[in-house]
């Protein structure tokens, strides 16, 4: 009997340790089942990013990219400018003009001593004071039929002792040098502005508003001597010429008629290509210049027509100083731009291939339009290894029936591949 109530009691026992993890076993599996449940929310239904086989191939960068793709929104840069206010240089003042207050003069010389002409322009008719370096060589006949204005007179006679190679220089006293030694323009430089016209040899400064100073000066130097040129200054633009009052107003109409906006005038066109490479037709308009010019000199119409490759628009560029070569480039570009006839472009194909590898065909393919049948890549074609068991590829033209081997080459007569460039 004890032996039976210690049994019962230790079942009641083991009954009641296991009551608790009875008790827990459901809130266990509840936990799991809400975990569940959370990462199958979170995850959601994934999209089917399978390509469609039965859609039509793109034609062209738009549709490869898609309409579902919005392209990046791109700021276009903005140019910054600070403008300067063109002064390079700080021109003097103009002094006040010389008048000479009389009649008009009327003069009458016959092989008359240079220095006698010269005393009775500056002592008599006009009544300045000048001072004589050294003698005054020359003679001179000088008859004006009709009175010449006082004020005038010092530019004839700056003319008549220039064309003796004597100068007449004012000083910054008002007196007048008259010298014929090479030394005499440094005893009293002066510098003066286009707007100064005042007689005796100075020193001008030009500035230039558009022509090069290297540039204009190459057009002065065949009328001008080589000490007329003080200096070209290619930083600033400018040029400083030393010379009579008449040798520096006829540079000064000189370069009034060259100083002028050159691209204003210039005759620029861009041509955009369809057919043709750039570069190409470029080559071919620069010859097409030098031969219809090859009596002109050695560039011929290539320095007053130039054309340019512009590859990154694929556009031929052309500019040139007369409007009328430009329409005439326009027509020869038309008529050398076109598509090539009888189908000779090039096009691109796309053939899948089925009963081989791409690789192999196109190895095929290269040996057989390539090299004819000899050397290049069809030499490594028939010398390359293979694996036992399996044979080279051949394209024969015998009689027989063609046959698939075993191992998927192409044996017997007629031509497994045709190719045709359209």
């Amino acid at each position: 009997m004890q032996n039976l109530v210690t049994s019962d009691h230790q079942t009641a026992v083991e009954r009641a340790r296991a009551f608790p993890k009875l008790r827990m076993l459901p809130l266990v599996v509840a936990i799991s089942v809400a975990g569940c449940a959370s990462v199958s929310s979170n995850s959601g239904p994934k999209e089917n990013k399978a390509i469609d086989a039965g859609a039509p191939l793109a034609t062209s960068a738009a549709g490869l990219a898609g309409d579902g793709i919005e392209a990046d929104e791109v700021t276009d840069a903005e140019a910054i400018t600070f403008r300067g206010t063109d002064q390079v240089v700080k021109l003097p003042d103009a002094p006040d003009p010389v008048r000479f207050v009389g009649d008009a003069v009327t003069l009458s010389f016959e092989n008359a001593p240079l220095s006698e002409v010269t005393h009775a322009v500056l002592s008599d008719v006009l009544g300045v004071d000048y001072l004589i370096d050294g003698p005054i060589p020359g003679e001179v006949t000088l008859r004006t039929r009709t009175p010449i204005e006082r004020d005038q007179l010092l530019a004839v006679l700056e003319s008549l002792l220039k064309a003796n190679k004597v100068m007449l220089i004012r000083g910054k006293d008002g007196r007048f040098i008259v010298s014929s030694s090479d030394l005499a323009t440094k005893l009293s430089p002066k510098v003066v502005t286009a707007d100064q016209t005042a007689a005796g040899y100075s020193t001008m400064i030009i500035p230039l508003q558009y022509i090069s100073a290297a540039g204009m000066a190459e057009i002065l130097k065949p009328m001008a001597e080589d000490r007329s040129f003080v200096r070209v200054d290619k930083a600033r633009n400018l040029l400083m010429l030393a010379g009579t009052q008449a040798q520096l107003g006829g540079w000064l109409e000189i370069i009034d008629t060259f100083d002028v906006d050159m691209l204003e005038g210039m005759s620029v066109g861009l041509f955009p290509l369809q057919y043709s490479g750039v570069e190409e037709l470029v080559e071919a308009l620069n010859l097409l210049l030098t031969e219809a010019s090859a009596g002109e000199g050695e560039a011929g119409l290539t320095d007053v027509v130039r054309v340019m490759p512009f590859v990154r628009l694929n556009s031929v560029m052309v500019i040139t100083p007369r409007a009328h070569y430009l329409d005439r480039m326009e027509t020869w570009i038309e008529r050398l731009d076109r598509p090539p006839e009888n189908g000779a472009e090039r096009r691109l194909y796309v053939y899948p291939v089925q009963n081989t590898t791409a690789s192999r065909l196109a190895m095929l393919l290269n040996s057989i339009y390539s090299g004819g049948g000899s050397g290049g890549q069809r030499g490594a074609l028939d010398n390359r290894n293979v694996a036992p068991g399996l044979n080279r590829e051949s394209v024969g033209g015998g009689v027989n029936n063609n046959r698939m081997g075993a191992d998927g080459g192409i044996r017997g007569g007629g031509p497994a591949v045709a190719v045709r460039r359209g």
